[in-house]
C-alpha cells in the first residue's frame, strides 16, 4: 500500500471499496464518472485485496479513519465498525442492492447514513419478470421444442396473452411498483400483498391491496414474487398456496429462491397443472441434474434478472448522483433505515 495523497482542505475524503471484477468496475464507473467523483470529493481507490488491507495495512486503516464517505458493493468485505466508529465516516454509499454482506445493522443503529441502488435498476428486474411471464403465457418452451423437431404448430398448448390477466404480486417494493408501470398497457387487474408498504402507494398505482396470501393466490391467474428473503417468508410458497392457483396458472420468481418450497412446486409442475418462470433457486448454481432443468412447463434463467452489463453504468450514475447530493447537503435517494435492514436481501 502506497502512502496516501494529502487530503484536500474541507473536501470530504471518499474511499471506493466497490471491488467486482475489473471489467464490471469499468462498466459501472466509466472514466467520466471517476472524473466527476474526483471533482466532488477527495477520491481514493485502494489497490490490492481489501480484506487483507483492512487487517494488516496501517496506512490503509488510517485512510479509512479519515474517510467521510465509503463506496461499497460487490466484493466489499465486512466493514470494521469498531475502527470506522473512531474516524470521520458519515455516509456509506452502496452501489448495489443488498448490504448485509458488508454492512452490519450496527452501522445504521449508530447513525451512519447508508444508501443502496434505490430505484436505479428496478426497471431491469421488472423487465426480467415480464419477460418470463410472457414466455410462460406464450408457452415458449413448447414452441421452441416443436420447431426444433420440425413441427409448425401455431396453437401449441393454447398460448395466452397478458392482456386483462389477473396478476398477484407477493411484495410491493420498488421492483414490483416498476413492474406495475411496465404492464399498464396490458390493462391487467393487479393485486399485491405487502404489509410494509403504505396504502397511498397502492392507490397511486391503481393496485388493490390484499390482506392475506390465500386470497392473493386464489384470486389471480399469475403470481409474481418480489419479496425479500426474510425468515417468516422462508418456503412460504408451498403446497397449500400453490393448490389455490387455477389450472394453467403462472408462477414467476425473480426475487429469492428460498421463497418457494421447491419440492412442492416440482410436484405441481410434474402433474402438468401450472407453468412457472424461475430466475432464482434455493441452491445456486442450479445442479446439473436438477429437475427444474428438464420440465417443459418451467422456463429458467441463471439468476440474470438483475442489471444487464449494458446497464451497470446506471448503478454508477446513481452512486455519483447520491454523492453529489451529499456534498451539496441535499436529501439522498435509496436511504436504508434500521427497520428496513432485515428486509433487504
Amino acid at each position: 500500500m502506497h502512502l496516501r495523497k494529502k487530503k484536500k482542505n474541507d473536501t470530504p475524503r471518499c474511499v471506493n471499496l466497490f471491488n467486482p471484477t475489473a471489467e464490471v468496475f469499468r462498466a459501472t464507473f466509466p472514466e467520466e464518472f471517476i472524473t466527476e467523483l474526483k471533482g466532488l470529493v477527495d477520491y481514493w481507490r485502494p489497490e490490492g485485496e481489501i480484506e487483507r488491507l483492512i487487517q494488516t495495512d496501517f496506512f490503509f486503516r488510517e485512510l479509512l479513519l479519515e474517510a467521510e464517505i465509503l463506496i461499497t458493493g460487490w466484493g466489499t468485505p465486512k466493514l470494521p465498525i469498531e475502527l470506522l466508529s473512531q474516524g470521520q465516516l458519515k455516509y456509506i454509499c452502496n452501489v448495489t442492492g443488498s448490504i448485509r454482506h458488508c454492512i452490519s445493522k450496527d452501522f445504521l443503529e449508530k447513525g451512519f447514513m447508508v444508501t443502496n441502488w434505490g430505484s436505479a435498476i428496478s426497471k431491469n428486474l421488472a423487465e426480467a419478470a415480464l419477460m418470463l411471464m410472457l414466455a410462460c403465457l406464450r408457452r415458449l418452451n413448447f414452441v421452441r421444442k416443436n420447431l426444433e423437431a420440425g413441427y409448425w404448430d401455431q396453437n401449441t398448448h393454447e398460448p395466452r396473452s397478458l392482456c386483462r390477466q389477473r396478476i398477484g404480486l407477493l411484495g410491493f417494493g420498488r421492483v414490483a411498483q416498476e413492474f406495475v408501470r411496465l404492464v399498464t398497457p396490458f390493462n391487467a387487474i393487479i393485486q399485491a400483498y405487502d404489509p410494509y408498504v403504505k396504502d397511498e402507494i397502492f392507490q397511486s398505482l391503481g393496485v388493490q391491496r390484499v390482506k392475506n396470501l390465500k386470497s392473493l393466490f386464489s384470486d389471480n391467474t399469475i403470481i409474481s414474487l418480489h419479496a425479500s428473503m426474510i425468515p417468516e417468508l422462508d418456503g412460504v410458497v408451498n403446497k397449500e398456496l400453490l393448490s389455490l392457483m387455477p389450472d394453467n396458472g403462472v408462477l414467476i420468481n425473480t426475487a429469492r429462491g428460498g421463497l418457494i418450497n421447491e419440492s412442492d412446486l416440482l410436484a405441481e409442475l410434474k402433474e402438468g397443472r401450472l407453468w412457472c418462470g424461475l430466475d432464482v433457486f434455493a441452491t445456486e448454481p442450479l445442479p446439473p441434474d436438477s429437475p427444474f432443468r428438464f420440465l417443459p412447463r418451467c422456463i429458467i434463467t441463471p439468476h440474470t434478472g438483475g442489471p444487464t452489463p449494458d446497464c451497470y453504468q446506471d448503478m454508477g450514475e446513481f452512486t455519483v448522483q447520491n454523492i453529489r447530493r451529499y456534498v451539496k447537503g441535499e436529501p439522498l435517494e435509496g436511504v436504508i433505515l434500521p427497520e428496513q435492514y432485515d428486509r433487504i436481501t
